[in-house]
């Protein structure tokens, strides 16, 4: 918290927002899940660049998506607001890892 500028005031006003905070997560992580997935089928469909089914196919598709969208938006709002490298590496590796597994999973359960 830190790396953010929070005090233990700030950090009791959050912790009584956490649980509104978990469920936009959760309900977020769906749709980003549900969205990726059909993005994954729409480039199997198409055969761009022969993407391979299953995991790895996922993960290309996953990684894609975050180098694309949420590295890209994530470090340009870093840069206007001030934070730290520290920060941004924090919070692009939980976007990385996140959809690694998320496109993971979806290139092997949904649609092999």
């Amino acid at each position: 918290m830190a790396a953010l500028g929070k005090t233990e005031a700030d950090m009791e006003a959050m912790r009584k927002r956490a649980p509104k905070g978990f469920a936009a997560g959760l309900v977020g992580a769906f749709i980003a899940s549900f969205v990726l997935g059909l993005l994954i089928q729409y480039a199997r469909d198409a055969n761009v660049a022969g993407l391979p089914k299953g995991i790895a196919g996922g993960l290309i598709v996953g990684l894609l998506v975050w180098f694309g969208f949420l590295l890209t938006t994530g470090v340009s709002g870093a840069i206007f607001e001030g934070r730290s490298g520290k920060l941004v590496g924090i919070n692009q590796g939980f976007w990385i890892l996140s959809y690694l597994l998320m496109g993971a999973i979806l290139g092997y359960w949904v649609w092999v």
